[in-house]
């Protein structure tokens, strides 16, 4: 173990000073990189800042050659001949054949005079000058000169100039004419636009213009276009160490141009051609904000822009795209303002580290197999020679537990032995078994006589507690039952209420039926219908028809006012008696609409004919008042019935929780209509529940009972029902003066009440609780003065 120890220290040694040497160069490689950056960045930004300050130069050139010409244009030729002009049919001058020089083209909004026609013709003596430039730099596309009257000549050559452009084209509307004008360039110097899409159709482009004035009047913009394909193949095809990739941004962060291994780093297509379409340009296009460093969607990455480009000590700053780390420098090209961005993978960087410190930890791995090796062959060693001490040793003491195991298993029968031993230890190990084992046998056979009566006992008190237990949920049972009774002696005088008053009214409608039925009534009904005339028939069935209709039950006030109302309208009408004919049609239930009626209303017979059909419309109404009595009384009877019945089978049904709540609301009736409010929130979808439903009957009686007291039977009683995960949630909300702080945590104790001696056993809630309980459900309270709300929830399964 000392030797193991020693050479497990070393081999930590090993690899912690591996892991250091490793670390000090990888810091000692990043400061040289970072060194060697610095100075190829400075490098190869002033080779680019020399290629844009080349192009700048030929602006100059151009500048002045064009400004000379504005100046004196009868002293220059055309070098390439007369060139043939015409007017296509959209209205734009052209030139029609390309003579070797540049296109021509003239907006069709600029009307062509013998000026326009001379400019025309002898700007052609710019062409050689365009041809020169275009041929000794390779980075440049295109030279144009756009003038204040919408006129634009561009070589190379362009065929159908007359339909590259729109046939109105105002060049202040781009990018690459205002750019250059008094307002952005009071310097008149070269100007370097941003990234734009290029109406002549070579896709996506920077310029570099300049202004040219004939006194002080900006006769047009010359411009030496460099599309960003040109850029990202010349300028940026750099020869860099460490795969490093260089990509320009402008003042404001946005990508200028950028090689295919920067837009896999940052998600980006670089735009370099674009499919034009039918569709032509009219105004300046630039590059989409998603190509703006500083609004990149992730917001690390913008925040390392941000650094960079804000401090203007950090020339070199760590950088981390998609977890991959990076050396991001810059520097600025001073021709144009933009930076010049270099980013360098540190994988790439520090690869040759990398790969010496897995070689290193190879090393330390063929170590650790070689210590594994020799130690297994050490361990087989040590095995094979202590293998013939053991045995000796081991020998007795295997004897000693066989002996053990059986007398594990037959303790009453085992016999003592002695054991020799030519170890002293052994032996007297031997000895002190057998002296255990007599003493064990001892205690066995107490051990054995107390278990026996134990289990008597434990019997005995089993039964005791089994009959107890059986007559405790008997006696809970009819304590519940007792206190449903209870509940119901206290609803009888209001169930007596109502179902008295259906009956009342069934009796009442009973004798308003035989005063209709005596024989003078029936006698005089055949006599009444021959008397009346065809037409008379038709009115008076119209008449009783509108009557037998009408549903609604108008209050004393509302059927005063519509007497009122329809006897001044039958006067109106020269009606005779018309306050009793309006009373009786009223109670009839009409009231208005009388027009078709009163040729029935002004006959002779006018006063039979209302009486007779007010007795039966009387009729009808009589035996619409049983049909709805006898429904009230039989709704209350079937919800007493449901209240009142006692499952004695201990199981559970399925039943309709809100059907129980209906149920006690039915009994509750006569104490609800007093002055309470009741707002019932049912859910439509609510599931059957496995319950006790008449248990659960009883605690709907218990809180709306409880309810209704706190408000003194006046108030707001809200009722919700709904369902939430696995649970049935109701809660019975009051407005009553509510439940004192102080006692709050004791409403659900047994005995507990606040109620006058004599009115409440204080176990109302403890047996709510413990029906709810039953269910495996929560009871809850929360309370302040006008709202009291007791939330039962109870399992769905």
């Amino acid at each position: 173990m000392p030797v193991l120890t020693v050479e497990l220290l070393l081999l930590a040694l090993y690899f912690g000073v591996s892991a250091f040497i490793t670390n000090k160069t990888m810091m000692t490689l990043l400061e040289e990189t970072k060194q060697n950056m610095s100075e190829i960045s400075f490098r190869e930004t002033q080779n680019i800042n020399q290629q844009l300050k080349e192009i700048s130069t030929f602006a100059k050139l151009l500048q002045s050659e064009h400004q000379r010409f504005f100046k004196t244009p009868d002293t220059f030729g055309m070098p390439y001949g007369k060139p043939e002009f015409a007017v296509a049919d959209n209205g734009v001058y052209y030139k029609t054949v390309n003579n070797g020089g540049s296109s021509l083209y003239y907006s069709s909004n600029t009307k062509i005079t013998e000026k326009e026609r001379q400019k025309a013709l002898k700007t052609e003596t710019f062409d050689p000058l365009f041809q020169d430039i275009i041929t000794h730099n390779p980075n440049v596309v295109q030279i144009y000169i756009n003038t204040y009257d919408n006129m634009n000549r561009l070589y190379p050559f362009i065929d159908d100039v007359a339909n590259q452009y729109e046939n109105i084209l105002n060049m202040e509307n781009f990018n690459f004419y205002y750019e250059a004008d008094i307002q952005h360039n009071p310097t008149r110097g070269t100007v370097w636009t941003d990234a734009y899409l290029d109406p002549a159709g070579q896709g996506w482009m920077m310029s570099c213009i300049v202004p040219i004035y004939h006194q002080d009047f900006l006769e047009g913009v010359t411009g030496l276009d460099v599309t960003i394909a040109k850029f990202v193949d010349n300028i940026l095809k750099l020869d860099l160490p460490w795969e490093a990739s260089a990509f320009l941004v402008n003042k404001e962060g946005m990508i200028l141009a950028m090689p295919e291994k920067v837009e896999n780093y940052l998600g980006l297509n670089e735009l370099k051609t674009h499919a034009y379409g039918d569709a032509k340009l009219t105004t300046t296009i630039q590059k989409p904000a998603e190509f703006n460093l500083l609004k990149h969607p992730d917001e690390k990455i913008v925040e390392q822009f941000k650094k960079l480009f804000t401090d203007a000590h950090a020339k070199i700053i760590d950088f981390t795209i998609n977890h991959q780390d990076f050396l991001l420098s810059q520097e600025k090209i001073n021709e144009t303002g933009w930076r010049l961005l270099f980013l360098v993978d540190k994988d790439i960087i520090f690869k040759p580290i990398f790969d010496l410190k897995a070689l290193s930890r190879q090393i330390g791995y063929g170590v650790i197999v070689f210590m594994i090796l020799f130690y297994i062959g050490f361990v087989i060693y040590l095995i094979n020679k202590s293998r013939h001490l053991s045995t000796r040793i081991s020998s007795p003491i295997a004897n000693l537990a066989n002996l053990s195991s059986e007398m594990v298993n037959n303790m009453e029968t085992i016999e003592i032995k002695h054991l020799d031993s030519d170890i002293k230890e052994v032996s007297q190990l031997s000895h002190n078994f057998n002296r255990m084992v007599i003493h064990l046998k001892e205690l066995f056979a107490n051990l054995e006589e107390a278990r026996n009566t134990l289990e008597i006992r434990v019997q005995e008190r089993t039964l005791e507690l089994s009959k107890a237990l059986e007559n405790l949920k008997l006696a809970q049972q009819e304590l519940v039952q007792s206190e449903k009774m209870a509940a119901l002696g206290q609803l009888v005088a209001g169930i007596a209420h109502e179902i008295n008053t259906p009956l009342g009214a069934i009796r009442s409608s009973v004798g308003n039926i035989a005063k209709f039925l005596d024989k003078g009534t029936l006698e005089q009904l055949p006599e009444f219908f021959n008397s009346l005339s065809q037409e008379q028939r038709q009115d008076f069935f119209a008449l009783m028809q509108s009557a037998l209709q009408q549903e609604a039950t108008f209050s004393i006030k509302e059927e005063r006012k519509f007497k009122r109302a329809l006897a001044r309208q039958l006067e109106e009408h020269g009606i005779k008696k018309a306050t009793t004919v309006a009373t009786k049609l009223v109670s009839m239930g009409i009231y208005d609409h009388i027009e078709t009626f009163l040729p029935l209303l002004k006959s002779p017979n006018s006063a039979d004919i209302i009486q007779i059909a007010y007795k039966l419309s009387g009729l009808q109404k009589s035996t619409q008042n049983i049909s709805i009595a006898t429904d009230r009384a039989s709704k209350v009877v079937f919800a007493l019935k449901n209240f009142a019945r006692y499952d004695k089978s201990g199981e559970k049904v399925r039943a309709n929780l809100i059907d129980g709540i209906e149920t006690v609301l039915t009994l509750y009736h006569n104490q609800l209509k007093q002055g309470v409010e009741v707002i019932k929130n049912y859910p439509t979808d609510l599931p059957l529940l496995a319950c006790y439903s008449d248990e659960l009957n009883q605690v709907w009686t218990n809180l709306i009972h409880n309810a209704l007291q706190a408000m003194d039977n006046k108030g707001t009683l809200l009722i919700d029902v709904a369902m939430q995960k696995d649970y049935v949630l109701i809660s019975i909300t009051d407005s009553g003066v509510g439940i004192p702080a102080s006692i709050q945590p004791k409403i659900f104790e047994p005995f507990f009440t606040t109620k006058p001696a004599g009115e409440g056993s204080g176990l109302g809630l403890d047996i709510v609780k413990k029906i709810i309980d039953k269910h495996d459900g929560k009871i809850t309270a929360t309370s302040m003065p006008g709202k009291t709300t007791l939330t039962v929830s109870i399992p769905t399964c």
